[in-house]
């Protein structure tokens, strides 16, 4: 169904569609105590429109921190994992110099060290820390801090 025919050439046609059109509207401003449009109408869709907008402001807002601290925590056991092999690296380098030091010294002594080493490690094995579930012990590293 075709309303108004815009690419009419017919100059009777067309007055027809604006006397429809002018009639439409008056017809309208009738119904709307002499208003195009109602403000009660356009005050309900606003509201309705600002009130979605806030809403998924709040969604939003709430969902930005918990994403952040995840991504903060990820972060920090990242690093620690980072430093505890950079670590065991360095010590592994210095226990290979140690060992061929003592190797050279005294060749017999090299393996029982070497052994005792071993199983002092597999007994006391590097504890990996948990992942915090929320920001406690923060503020303790920070109170240690001091600004210069």
């Amino acid at each position: 169904m075709v309303l108004f025919d815009n690419k009419t050439h017919d100059e009777g046609k067309r007055a027809e569609q604006v006397n429809k059109l002018l009639s439409l509207v008056d017809e309208i401003k009738k119904n709307n105590n002499g208003q195009s449009y109602t403000d009660d109408m356009y005050n309900e869709i606003k509201q309705h429109t600002d009130k979605l907008s806030k809403e998924l402001e709040e969604l939003e807002a709430k969902k930005h921190p918990a994403e952040l601290e995840s991504e903060l925590k990820d972060k920090l056991h990242a690093s620690f994992e980072e430093s505890m092999t950079l670590m065991s690296n360095a010590v592994e380098k210095k226990l290979k110099a140690a060992v061929q030091a003592q190797e050279i010294l005294s060749p017999g002594t090299t393996l029982s060290l070497l052994e005792d080493m071993v199983d002092y490690a597999r007994r006391n094995p590097i504890p990996t820390p948990r992942r915090r579930t929320g920001w406690e012990g923060v503020g303790d590293s920070l109170s240690s801090c001091s600004i210069q």
